[in-house]
């Protein structure tokens, strides 16, 4: 997702509209306004008031970019604006915003006046506080986008002539947004438990009604801690309101229930009781039969003094911290209170307050989208019911007038009236206690419960369509009879229950079939009859083998569902026609394919076909058998899908060939939702073409269902496409051989040119001699030095030219600047050398300053590498040329163009032939086009040949873009000098790395820097792998490796292979002088002390210091005392200093090292009790050995000895 994401728009990419009203769509409320308390004005609070946007607006447009992938569902998107924003939510205080193009849409979308003061715009420009919104989605083509933001939503036409670009309106949702000052408090739960009272007047005797809710309070006393921290006067107030009508509430307070808090432990539930409706001064008591909607909302307060609404008179006031929303409507109808006289005939019947959309298991709503389940309590025996579905609500005590001109509940009544259902008032009369009309209008009684499955059968149309809201209402109807004879009709009120039916769901699967396999099923009436019941025996048709092979179980599948059994066969070769036998086991029967019945002797085997590679693909989805199922597909070569035709007879797109005849698809039961099936198509062609071999297709589905509008047509609803997923024909010989030259030269070709494209820099003016002039590709190359933060990113054009004496390397500052920004490295490799920059290496503040003046507008660094034979300033004293010498210059370069105007540049030479100015362009599609018209001519005689002529032919391109770098670098072809300014770059803070290769000679091999004032060896260390050495430079200048001759040994003396390894790594002679160097002699302390120092690269530290000053210095005083070191080394002391320069080495502290194994030396007397644990320590190292478990401590070393000590330890590190 985040590579897709990062990648620009396309004009195919969705984007995402949302339309928000602050109330519901078709409310048909023109202006409403709210006043907004709290806001700031400088240091004050004021209140404002705003319109609301009682009217549907499109507030904003969201593209990928503003979406991330759900950290807790990678199947899921979310919104994250801006990117990195941890709450993933949209900015509420920037509507009327394309987020995806950038624009503002305030002066199309913002185009109400209920101000009427003739300028339009009155919707504010934020989500206001405390308000719910109801929102709604479409989505388009970023391509359209455009045309849309051209448009605007909200006027007469809304979005008129675009239809065929946007999608279905997705389902209103609600929100509300929080209160600018007050906390968040919780909504009360009156719907938890609400119910009639029924109690008798002790003094009347009469019965006196009351509504009754009993719920948890919405605090415990840990959740008041988020509101305050006072333990005491803690106060909710818990406010009713009741009425007749759902939409018809005052302001006043029916009930209202103080719920103070204490320390004391949590409360149980809470009880508010409802006596009577107030309406100003008017109370009216809870009436029988009657509906009534109630609502409640909840409040916070610190109470100061006593609580204000027990004593109005305290002077303290109370301090309310927050209030709640209002609670949904709830709805409640009064029982009938019967007296036993006939005025109980004119009491209404109980409204069927429970009408709702039925849930399943999972409390999901049973809603599709052309059906829905219905359902309600039936409470009273002697009722019936009416229902009408309608285009907008009806209010609770509708007449017939105020429904029966309504187009859907006519088309309603239409449809289930030709069923024989009878029709009354404009309504459906359902009688559930009738089993006629159960089973006519498909009820389902269980107990008092009704569910009404609100389907059309396939021989008739649909009243419903996907992706709309209706209003589906009920009421109760009782039909009785007077004792004078007359009947009486009474009514309850209307429950409308709003309906928004979904849109078709795409199907949830699809996926290409790779394998060679074969589908069939097959009906088993035999009771008892298992999947594992069943054999399957397979031949090859019209093969020389007549015998049947039986397959196990792994090699094919079966599911029973119910009486039928779905085989699958696995793994068979291709485009090749099979006869299958299936057994019974159990009752040791066997399939007919003719009769389709079993019998007891082989019958008639079933006969299947597998695909054909090369020319048909498969696929298989998932799908159910009320839908259509349309298949789009196209080749990798073509961006736009056709839709696949299916033909019975003669040509077809799909399809399967049986003996029988041709189906379109393969339906197949899989374990699964009752239902459901496994569909596989078999594609041929597209559009009647028959399918290539040896090419890719991409294939896609959508789901469709055919329904009848308002006018009786009959037209479709599509769901959204799932895919496309990929699917390859096989490679034919023979296909290939009619058109694979073309095919193979555009391949090679663009796979030679990619080679040229990929490489990580481009060449400048390649006919330059034995110069190598190279641009690197700044943007690659800083994504290379991201993705390997902390590591190396090595650019190598040592190969471009065989004996380069030249190169000069352009690096682009966003090159620098990743360097610096990851802590990576760049190293560039030339013959015989290399170069590192690291952080640090530039100064790029300096860089900058140098480089950006005058009409420069990138600075960038400009290396200039130098390959001699010799160097410029020879070598002093007995040095020796050991590699070639490298000059080198750092240049602060201040660019005209920046690297992006110049990777254009090259971009448009290359493949952009529409481009204007002085180069010529789209060169690679010039060369491919030239190969191609020589093909009629030219003869390929093999792969080779052609190969040659592509390289040759890139390698032409490569030159030629070269010469048109050189003239925007250098200038040329009208264009100026690219470098306006030009200023040399005198050291490197960081250091930067050098890699010189050498030639191995005897001696003293060292690298040497010459900064303009001598050679001499750089500072710090150096490491030596194969024949190249590794330093660091402080300063451009000049680079060598030299070798200082190895000193004589003594003539006729045993040649030692430790002194050359030691000579060609350390100069010995600051050791043993110039002279002659005589193995067989014993070492002297002081010589020992210096090897010390020279091999640890300490000797720098003791310059001047006395002998025993060094031995201080270098920390051997606990090793070597003034008598060794004015005399010889003994054995004891060599090792115990082989063992410390082990250590040095190792960096490890001597007295933390232990044997790894137990050592005994039978003369330990001899060995000084300080030198003892190293003496050890160099027995277990393999330093030194023993001689019958004896030690020569005292014996004299020699500097023959001495040194293959030193070499061993080396070496083996």
């Amino acid at each position: 997702w985040d590579e897709f994401r990062s990648s620009p728009h396309d004009d195919s990419d969705y984007v995402f509209h949302i339309i928000l009203s602050a109330t519901l769509p078709e409310s048909g409320v023109e202006k409403d306004t709210k006043v907004i308390k709290g806001l700031s004005d400088n240091s004050n609070e004021v209140s404002k008031e705003v319109y609301l946007p009682v009217k549907q607006k499109r507030v904003l447009v969201l593209s990928k970019k503003q979406f991330i992938q759900d950290p807790a569902d990678p199947n899921r998107i979310i919104t994250q604006i801006p990117i990195g924003n941890t709450t993933n939510t949209i900015p509420g205080d920037k509507l009327f915003y394309d987020y995806a193009t950038n624009t503002d849409l305030t002066d199309r979308e913002n185009n109400e006046d209920p101000s009427e003061d003739g300028k339009p715009g009155d919707y504010p420009e934020f989500l206001i506080p405390n308000t719910t919104y109801y929102m709604q989605m479409f989505t388009s083509r970023y391509g359209d986008l455009a045309a849309i933001n051209n448009e605007a939503w909200g006027d007469s036409d809304g979005l008129g002539g675009l239809e065929d670009s946007i999608s279905y309106l997705s389902p209103v949702i609600s929100f509300t947004t929080w209160p600018l000052k007050e906390a968040v408090v919780p909504v009360p739960d009156i719907g938890y438990r609400l119910y009639t009272g029924i109690e008798e007047d002790p003094d009347t005797g009469k019965t006196i009604l009351s509504i009754i809710s009993e719920f948890p309070p919405i605090l415990t006393n840990a959740d008041w801690k988020r509101y305050t921290d006072l333990s005491e006067k803690r106060m909710v107030k818990y406010e009713f309101f009741i009425s007749k009508y759902p939409a018809n509430f005052d302001s006043t307070v029916d009930a209202a229930y103080l719920d103070i808090y204490t320390d004391q432990a949590d409360k149980s539930n809470i009880t508010v009781t409802i006596r009577e409706l107030i309406n100003g001064s008017e109370r009216e008591p809870i009436l029988p039969n009657t509906v009534y909607y109630v609502k409640a909302r909840a409040s916070l307060w610190v109470i100061h003094g006593e609580s204000d609404l027990e004593n109005p008179d305290d002077p303290v006031p109370d301090q309310q911290l927050g209030s709640s929303i209002e609670t949904a409507v709830k709805s409640i109808t009064t029982p009938k209170i019967d007296t036993g006289g006939w005025d109980n005939v004119d009491r209404y019947p109980q409204a069927p307050t429970s009408f709702a959309i039925a849930q399943d298991e999972n409390m999901e709503d049973l809603v599709g989208d052309i059906w829905v389940d219905l359902t309600w309590d039936h409470n009273e025996r002697d009722v019936f019911y009416e229902m009408v579905c309608t285009t907008d609500p009806i209010l609770p005590d509708a007449a017939e007038d105020d429904y029966m001109g309504d187009d859907i509940n006519k088309r309603f009544l239409s449809i289930y009236g030709s069923r024989g259902i009878p029709v009354e008032n404009s309504s459906l009369r359902l009688d559930v206690m009738d089993t006629d009309i159960i089973s006519k209008a498909n009820l389902e009684i269980t107990g008092k419960k009704v569910v009404m499955h609100v389907r059309s059968s396939p021989t008739e149309p649909s009243f419903l369509q996907p992706n709309r809201i209706y209003y589906f209402s009920l009421r109760a109807v009782r039909k009785e009879t007077a004792p004078d004879g007359s009947e009486k009709v009474t009514f309850s009120r209307w429950i409308t229950v709003p309906v928004t039916t979904k849109m078709v769901q795409p199907p949830a699967l699809l996926e290409a079939v790779k394998d060679m396999e074969i589908g069939f099923n097959l009906v088993c009436n035999v009771s008892g009859i298992t999947a594992d019941a069943m054999e399957v025996y397979i031949r090859k048709k019209n093969s020389a083998d007549t015998s049947f092979t039986k397959l196990n179980r792994g090699e094919f599948t079966c599911v029973k569902d119910g009486t039928v059994f779905y085989f699958r066969i696995y793994n068979l070769e291709p485009d090749q026609w099979y006869e299958v036998r299936v057994k019974n086991t159990k009752s040791n029967t066997w399939y007919d394919a003719i009769s389709k019945t079993w019998i007891t002797t082989e019958g008639a085997p079933i006969q299947e076909k597998t695909r054909n590679p090369y020319y048909e693909i498969e696929v298989r989805f998932e799908g159910e058998l009320s839908y259509t199922y349309i298949l789009e597909a196209r080749p990798e070569d073509d961006n736009k899908y056709s839709e696949l035709i299916y033909s019975g007879a003669g040509s077809t797109d799909y399809g399967y060939d049986t003996p029988s005849g041709r189906i379109d698809y393969y339906k197949e039961k899989v374990s699964g939702e009752p239902g459901k099936y496994m569909y596989y198509a078999r594609i041929r062609a597209i559009n009647y073409k028959p399918l290539k071999s040896n090419t890719l297709y991409y294939v896609r589905l959508y789901k469709r269902i055919w329904i009848t509008d308002e006018n009786g047509n009959r037209i479709n609803a599509d769901s959204l496409s799932i895919g496309p997923v990929t699917a390859r024909t096989d490679f034919s010989q023979a296909d290939y051989d009619k058109d694979k030259t073309r095919d193979n030269i555009i391949d090679l070709f663009n796979d030679t040119a990619d080679r040229l494209t990929q490489k990580l820099y481009w060449r400048i003016d390649i006919n330059s001699g034995t110069n190598v002039r190279v641009l690197l590709k700044g943007d690659r190359i800083a994504g290379l030095l991201q993705a390997g933060k902390e590591s190396t990113v090595t650019v190598d054009i040592s190969s471009e030219h065989a004996d380069a004496s030249y190169y000069e390397i352009l690096i682009p500052y966003k090159t620098l600047e990743a360097i610096e920004k990851y802590n990576s490295r760049l190293n560039i490799k030339l013959l015989g050398s290399e170069i590192t920059l690291n952080r640090g290496t530039v100064d790029l503040a300096l860089l900058k300053q140098q480089g950006l003046a005058g009409a420069a507008k990138e600075a960038m660094l400009i290396l200039k590498v130098s390959r001699r034979i010799s160097p410029v300033k020879a070598l002093t004293g007995d040095l020796k040329a050991a590699s070639r010498s490298y000059e080198l210059q750092a240049v602060a370069g201040g660019s005209r163009m920046t690297y992006a105007e110049i990777d254009k540049a090259i971009y448009d030479i290359l493949k952009n032939p529409d481009a204007k100015g002085p180069f010529k362009y789209g060169i690679l599609d010039r060369e491919l086009t030239n190969v191609l018209n020589r093909l009629a001519s030219y003869s390929y005689s093999s792969h080779l040949e052609l190969k040659d002529l592509i390289v040759s032919v890139i390698n032409k391109v490569e030159v030629e873009l070269s010469r048109y770098l050189k003239d925007i670098i250098d200038g040329g072809s009208g264009l100026p000098a690219n470098f306006a300014v030009t200023k040399s770059i005198s050291e490197f803070p960081g250091k930067l790395g050098v890699k010189l290769e050498y030639t191995l000679q005897n001696g003293y091999i060292a690298p040497y820097v010459n900064y303009g004032t001598g050679w001499r060896e750089p500072a710090g260390g150096k490491g030596y792998v194969m024949q190249y050495v590794l330093f660091r430079v402080e300063k451009p200048g000049e680079y060598i490796v030299a070798v200082r001759g190895q000193a004589a040994v003594q003539p006729g003396g045993t040649d030692s292979s430790a002194l050359a390894y030691l000579s060609s790594r350390y100069d010995l002679t600051k050791v043993f002088g110039k002279g002659t160097i005589y193995l067989a002699n014993p070492i002297k302390g002081e010589q020992a002390v210096m090897l010390y120092a020279v091999v640890t690269e300490r000797d720098a530290e003791i310059i001047g210091l006395t002998p025993m000053q060094k031995v201080t210095a270098l920390d051997l005083g606990g090793i070597i005392g003034a008598s060794e070191l004015t005399g010889y080394l003994d054995n004891q002391t060599s090792v115990s200093l082989a063992v410390k320069l082990y250590c040095a080495k190792m960096n490890i502290d001597p007295k933390y090292m232990k044997p790894s194994r137990t050592i005994t030396i039978e003369n330990s007397s001899d060995i000084k009790t300080r030198l003892y644990p190293f003496v050890v320590l160099g027995v277990d190292l393999n330093i030194v050995e023993l001689s019958n478990r004896r030690f020569n401590a005292t014996g004299r070393t020699t500097i023959g000895n001495m040194l293959d000590m030193v070499a061993r330890i080396l070496e083996g590190l």
